[in-house]
């Protein structure tokens, strides 16, 4: 596995020599009377540093309002991030291989590039340390300076935002997630709410094992509390009671199919399925849109794991603006 490793001081490739080999791993497994993914998991729990490569894919059916199909490809991942044993993170965020992908199921574009299309390379990065976080829109630049309005949405290409500032209730890392659409697992609440769902799983091809856990569940092992979103929400008053609790029971209700792989006894792979279409309807309503009771909406998302205790966050330096305002003012126009 070779990721790159922007925004970190380690190497493009760093093996972790510390971990046993698949076959120590097994007899240590015997040992204890434990599966080698509980082991796996517990590796996972007590990392301090790791990164993940994300792919994300999309089948989406609207009716007449068109359909959108693409596959998740670990080859054209969307999100790569990095945490350090410092708990400082770096996210970076790539749109064009969904904006390809969506180009091409449309027949409106196979085999054209998104990113010669409307400009720029179609990425952000984002850094957060402590409750600041240091963002870089310079890829959306050309896209924003098309649209009328749009360029003065953020202060500079680069600028952060004061979690501090924000609503109660909402720590920098849901704030980190809300911006890039995607949060960094979480190494402990991974594998507790993934080791309990996968308790009972028999290893399938040796070390493969499947299982299922609802929505709020996938959303704790990657670190955000649903509870403190939807109050956030509620008491900046951007959803409503009724609201609220159609979202729980969305979070609480739909299940996710999961799908973890092992290498070398440790975690390597994740896949994550997810059909939201029985709520597709309700969001529609809840959005102002026509009906879409026939839709269907299904989402998969591939991770490459890895743990790695030599990466260092490195957060870029200089006196960049403030751009809480600007942020502030995007979730209530939202």
């Amino acid at each position: 596995m070779v990721l790159a490793a922007c925004g970190s001081a380690s190497p493009e490739d760093t093996a972790d020599d510390t971990l046993p080999d698949v076959e120590e791993q097994i007899d240590d497994a015997d040992a204890l009377n434990v599966t080698p993914l509980a082991l796996a998991f517990g590796q996972a729990a007590d990392a301090t540093s790791y990164r993940a490569e994300i792919a994300m894919g999309m089948t989406m059916s609207l009716g007449p309002l068109g359909a959108v199909d693409f596959a998740a490809d670990p080859a054209t991942p969307m999100s790569f991030i990095e945490v350090d044993a410092e708990g400082e993170q770096y996210t970076r965020v790539e749109l064009a291989p969904m904006m390809n992908a969506i180009l091409a199921s449309s027949g409106l574009g196979d085999g054209m590039d998104a990113t010669g299309m409307l400009g720029g390379d179609l990425s952000m990065e984002t850094w957060l340390a402590g409750s600041t976080i240091t963002i870089d829109v310079s890829g959306f630049a050309p896209i924003l300076q098309q649209n009328v309005g749009a360029a003065d949405v953020f202060p500079a290409d680069v600028f952060t935002i004061d979690v501090d500032r924000l609503a109660d209730g909402l720590g920098a890392p849901e704030v980190a997630a809300s911006i890039t659409g995607q949060a960094a697992p979480d190494p402990v609440e991974m594998a507790e709410v993934l080791g309990e769902a996968l308790a009972d799983a028999e290893a399938v091809d040796g070390e493969r094992y499947a299982g299922t856990l609802t929505l709020a569940e996938y959303s704790a092992a990657f670190g955000q509390d649903i509870d403190a979103l939807l109050g956030s929400l509620g008491a900046t008053g951007d959803i409503d009671e009724t609201d609220a609790v159609s979202m729980q029971d969305l979070f609480d209700t739909v299940t996710v199919d999961v799908e973890v792989t092992l290498d070398d006894g440790a975690v390597d792979t994740l896949r994550f399925d997810v059909d939201m279409s029985p709520w597709l309807a309700s969001l529609a309503d809840q959005a102002g849109g026509g009906d879409l009771s026939d839709g269907s909406f299904t989402m998969t998302m591939l991770m490459d794991y890895e743990v790695d205790p030599t990466i260092d966050v490195v957060v870029p330096a200089g006196d960049f603006p403030d751009g809480t305002d600007q942020y502030l003012d995007l979730l209530a126009q939202s």
